[in-house]
């Protein structure tokens, strides 16, 4: 590693990815494809896409076509009883969901 001048920071190309542990850690730990496509999104500014790509495993190509990819019908349905659940909470604090069920 070279010592940069103070006041001077790496640029985003030059960072060590063996210190990113959480993308070691996903990629490693075999963790499903959309959670890996979704970890290269979030850090794409960060990094370049290729090295990203790499680190975690999955193709520059993959990751086009999981961007255009439509939500699948079990994604629309758990969005669907996700909203109605956020609803109901809403709709009664304190008496929907976890507080109830510990006595609260």
């Amino acid at each position: 590693d070279q010592a940069l001048p103070l006041g001077r920071s790496p640029a985003p190309s030059s960072v060590n990815f063996r210190q990113s542990n959480v993308s070691l850690l996903l990629a490693r730990r075999g963790e499903p494809k959309a959670v890996r496509f979704r970890f290269v999104e979030e850090h794409i500014g960060a990094f370049p896409t290729e090295r990203l790509c790499q680190v975690m495993n999955v193709s520059p190509r993959g990751l086009r076509a999981f961007r255009s990819r439509p939500a699948s019908r079990r994604q629309r349905t758990d969005m669907v009883v996700l909203a109605h659940i956020k609803e109901q909470s809403r709709l009664s604090p304190g008496s929907y969901g976890g507080p109830r069920r510990r006595g609260s």
